[in-house]
């Protein structure tokens, strides 16, 4: 953010007693007629030291304290050097909206053929400000669609209300990040966004349209039964059978036989060093690794087995599907077989079919 260049220390000095010189001036110039409650000789003073003291408090960097200073000040005097400071604390805290808004207020103060030079100065000063303000000065164009043309709406941003008919125009805001809601019903649309300087940013609130409910069609019982019941399931679960079931049958096989090769491997290391079936501790190892690799054998030749049977399985549930009618109920000697067998040599399968 660019703010508006401030003068040196030495200027500054000067300044300050212009600013109080012109208070004063102006406190005597004026008329008591024209004030509908002119300030105190207490109240001049006060105001000349918060003005001195938020020019401290700008010099360090602490702008809100600052603020409160010239506001302070500004409460008591209403001149338009006072109004200026208020307003240029504002853009420095980013507040463009209520700076420029300060601003018209400076400009509104009504002028007099012998005020001070430093009030004909900040004046001058206050309409460049605020010519710099609308164009720095951001907006949200705020469209909602959706809503029901009789229905009563509510539209808030950072939850301040608008008024809906102010929205065909895009609304003024600070810079930064902003929430925008609009509520119907008790129903609330919202969205957020942020701004930068001199941007206008669309803003979309769409509530959402009640959708026609489809009509369903009734369809009678034995077409749903063919069309979505066990005959359809069957038929899409044939291949996930077939295939799962090929690629496990063959991954069982591939690991039964390798494991079953490493365990025949270790029986015999450790035959080789035992006498009398009594085995040396060396050998222990051996032992068990001859052990556990028949068990993963075994598993894995069962594996293959269950593999191999649901393979079976589709093919006899696809060859049922094709042959039998359009809505035949299955044959009294046509069903899964009951019974199988896994072995490490190979696997079957038994029944009637």
């Amino acid at each position: 953010m660019i703010l508006p260049p401030y003068p040196s220390a030495s200027r500054n000095m000067a300044s300050r007693r212009a600013l109080s010189l012109a208070l004063v001036l102006f406190a005597i110039a004026v008329p008591r007629s024209a004030w509908s409650a002119a300030p105190t000789a207490q109240e001049k003073e006060t105001a000349r030291a918060m003005m001195d003291a938020g020019h401290a408090q700008r010099e360090a960097g602490d702008h809100k304290a600052a603020l409160a200073l010239f506001d302070g000040a500004d409460a008591i005097m209403h001149v338009p050097t006072t109004g200026l400071e208020v307003a240029r604390e504002l853009v420095a805290l980013g507040q463009l909206v209520e700076a420029r808004d300060a601003i018209q207020r400076v400009i509104r103060i009504p002028k007099t053929d012998d005020e001070p030079d430093a009030f004909r100065e900040a004046r001058n000063k206050a309409g460049a400000l605020d010519d710099d303000l609308v164009k720095r000065i951001p907006a949200l164009r705020i469209v909602v669609s959706g809503a029901p043309e009789d229905a009563s709406m509510q539209v808030t941003v950072d939850g301040q209300p608008v008024p809906v008919a102010a929205l065909v125009a895009p609304f003024r805001v600070n810079p930064g990040h902003h929430v925008v809601v609009a509520t119907v019903a008790g129903t609330d649309v919202r969205q957020e966004m942020d701004v930068a300087e001199g941007d206008t940013a669309p803003v979309t609130l769409a509530f959402p349209s009640a959708a026609p409910t489809p009509e369903v069609e009734a369809i009678p019982p034995s077409e749903a039964k063919t069309e979505g019941g066990v005959g359809a399931t069957s038929a899409s679960a044939v291949p996930w059978l077939r295939w799962g079931g090929l690629g496990l049958a063959a991954a069982g096989v591939g690991v039964g036989t390798i494991t079953g090769v490493m365990s025949i491997s270790s029986t015999n290391s450790a035959k080789q060093l035992c006498v009398n079936n009594r085995c040396p501790p060396s050998s222990w190892s051996d032992i068990d690794s001859a052990h556990t690799m028949a068990t993963v054998s075994t598993a894995a030749f069962c594996v293959a087995g269950v593999g191999a049977a649901l393979a079976v399985i589709s093919f006899l549930i696809d060859s049922h599907s094709n042959s039998a009618p359009p809505g035949a109920p299955p044959s009294a000697t046509t069903g899964i077989p009951r019974a199988s067998w896994i072995g490490p040599a190979g696997s079957g399968i038994g029944g009637t079919f």
